[in-house]
């Protein structure tokens, strides 16, 4: 897969978001919008981090999740259960964190406005560091 920003494009997200076999993977990248697609793997998470310039929606494709959110690191109260078909809104400069809580892999797509990482990121694993908190 490739970031196909700028493009007019049509796809199932489904299906996508199965074959993507990277922690994230850009696959629409426009000047105010971003697509993402992530796999986390089970026991695994997206790492606490805050987006200070990015409102965030995730959606799940399949596993399950906790979503952790909060106005600090160390204070994520705002704790909620999400699995297939749930979609998680993460308003900017808002902690979070998402832990994979099931056995297989958590498949999720991210719709990111404006973009929070450069055109065509792939990261394999998640990336060192603390989480998305440097976008």
């Amino acid at each position: 897969m490739r970031d196909r920003g700028g493009e007019p494009l049509v796809m199932n997200m489904d299906l996508a978001a199965g074959l993507n076999r990277n922690f994230r993977t850009a696959i629409w990248t426009g000047d105010d919008v971003q697509v993402t697609l992530m796999r986390i793997p089970a026991c695994g998470e997206t790492g606490a981090g805050i987006l200070r310039r990015v409102d965030q929606l995730l959606y799940v494709v399949g596993g399950t999740c906790a979503a952790e959110m909060g106005p600090d690191r160390r204070a994520m109260s705002y704790v909620k259960r999400a699995e297939c078909g749930y979609g998680i809104f993460i308003p900017r400069r808002t902690w979070y964190n998402v832990r994979n809580t099931g056995d297989g892999p958590l498949l999720l797509f991210a719709v990111s406005a404006p973009p929070s990482c450069g055109f065509g990121r792939v990261d394999e694993t998640r990336p060192d560091g603390d989480g998305n908190g440097r976008y």
